[in-house]
């Protein structure tokens, strides 16, 4: 009996110290431990005036927003006194830096190893990101443009025979500007009907045309990546639209009346009015068009193989194809210096222009972001886009070649604060001369003397802008 009592109460007793000394095993706590969210109670407001992209980064931003405890609202608007954090595009951040109302990117975003700054294309680094010698803004998103043709028309018996009764040679794959309007005039003659989209008909979208295809005729591609230029060699490198130097403008230049006349050549194939470019190019009313890659998108996949895509054209030259590329587009995130909390604000942005958030914004096809980073060059990057092997690579190729990554003398969208001025001070003669009211010649020279009018109202402002847009100051 004793025994049977010592058996049973000493395991009771040994339960009893235990609990007594707070060794009763683990304790279930009431609530899972979250992970500590370093910006909660801070808010933000960001603003973006392009519809896709804010489409595309708004799940990016939510998962943000939930994982760091901010609320973060994110508007599709301009930016405005309430706005913290603008994604803005290359034109309009030299308006901002040069009011002081941006911040400067901090050196520990910069220098941040996972982040990998210098992976970013030159062009975007070392140029559009940059108001003179500060660091302003983020690369999010590049753009991206490209040549659509009805490549499957190029081998029809009928369009060869009209093709070579009017250049007496067989028709090919454009690779020039010459080749576009050659080609367009084909099919014109041939169809009794414009085969080119109408031109834009937002002034800033004509105006960007004209300086796209005003590139390759103002200047020549430098093919070596690696030459380091003197200051003043570097500043001439960079003139286009103003001499870098002097601040003068330079659109009466031969190249910017030879692509001037280009465009009033192909006017004749251009069709009128308004008219979705992809609409026209799949229902057979045109043959040739520049898409966006939002609108690249938007082809059919059924019998995709009627379409060509390839980079933008060049010009013609004794030793080959002469293409120097254009970067207008583009969407960069900047912290306005009236920001609260601008820790956060480039928080965000770090998350946002990462390299692998930046792969996610390229992946939603429909938003139609350019490559921004190195290694959204390769084909990988553009299956989303979903077409066959052939086409993903014509397209990855196109994207390449366009932006003109073996040239160091790219050129760039006006950036200075008077940006929008001197967009529609060149717009108007523009559309005259394309319309053959005037000559190409009168109406640069029309152009260029509203330029010298808007820069006298600025004084020896203007020639700072110019500098500052190109970094060098």
């Amino acid at each position: 009996m004793i025994s049977r009592r010592i058996s049973f109460l000493f395991p009771l007793a040994i339960a009893l110290l235990l609990a007594s000394s707070g060794c009763a095993g683990p304790e279930v706590p009431a609530a899972v431990s979250q992970a500590p969210r370093p910006f909660a109670g801070v808010s933000l407001r960001v603003a973006c005036s392009d519809p896709s992209f804010t489409a595309a980064a708004k799940p990016l931003v939510q998962a943000w927003a939930g994982r760091t405890g901010a609320r973060v609202e994110l508007v599709n608007a301009s930016i405005t006194d309430a706005t913290d954090v603008g994604l803005i595009g290359p034109a309009e951040i030299g308006t901002w830096a040069e009011k002081r109302e941006l911040l400067s990117v901090p050196a520990s975003l910069l220098g941040n190893v996972r982040f990998r700054w210098n992976d970013f294309l030159g062009p975007y680094r070392d140029r559009l990101a940059r108001w003179g010698n500060a660091v302003v803004a983020v690369p999010l998103g590049g753009g991206g443009q490209l040549l659509v043709y009805r490549s499957d028309r190029l081998s029809d018996t009928r369009f060869i025979e009209k093709f070579r009764e009017r250049f007496q040679r067989p028709p090919a794959a454009p690779a020039t500007w010459d080749d576009v309007a050659d080609l367009a005039e084909a099919f014109r003659l041939l169809d009794g009907r414009p085969s080119l989209p109408p031109w834009p008909g937002d002034s800033a979208a004509l105006v960007n045309r004209f300086f796209q295809v005003a590139a390759s005729y103002d200047r020549k591609a430098k093919p070596d990546p690696t030459s380091i230029m003197q200051a003043a060699d570097l500043a001439k490198a960079l003139s286009f639209q103003f001499q870098i130097e002097t601040g003068q403008p330079r659109l009466q230049s031969p190249g910017f009346e030879a692509a001037l006349a280009w465009m009033a050549r192909v006017n004749a194939s251009t069709a009128a009015g308004s008219a979705d470019p992809v609409a026209a190019i799949v229902e057979g009313r045109a043959s040739l068009a520049i898409l966006t890659l939002e609108e690249l998108a938007r082809l059919p996949r059924d019998n995709a193989t009627r379409f060509g895509i390839l980079r933008l054209p060049g010009v013609q030259t004794e030793t080959g194809v002469n293409d120097v590329p254009y970067f207008a587009w583009g969407t960069f995130g900047v912290v306005r210096s009236r920001c609260s909390h601008p820790d956060a604000a480039f928080d965000l942005l770090r998350e946002l222009g990462s390299p692998e958030r930046s792969a996610e914004l390229i992946a939603r096809a429909h938003s139609g972001i350019g490559p921004v980073r190195n290694e959204q060059l390769d084909r990988s990057a553009w299956l989303p886009y979903g077409f066959d092997a052939k086409q993903t690579s014509e397209l990855a190729t196109a994207l390449r070649g366009s932006l003109g990554l073996e040239s160091t003398s790219p050129t760039f969208v006006l950036r200075g604060p008077d940006h929008a001025a001197l967009t529609d001070a060149l717009a108007k003669p523009l559309r005259e001369a394309i319309a053959g009211k005037i000559k190409p010649a009168d109406a640069l020279q029309q152009a260029e003397s509203a330029w010298k009018m808007l820069d006298a109202s600025h004084e020896k402002e203007a020639a700072r802008w110019r500098r500052k847009a190109m970094g060098l100051e």
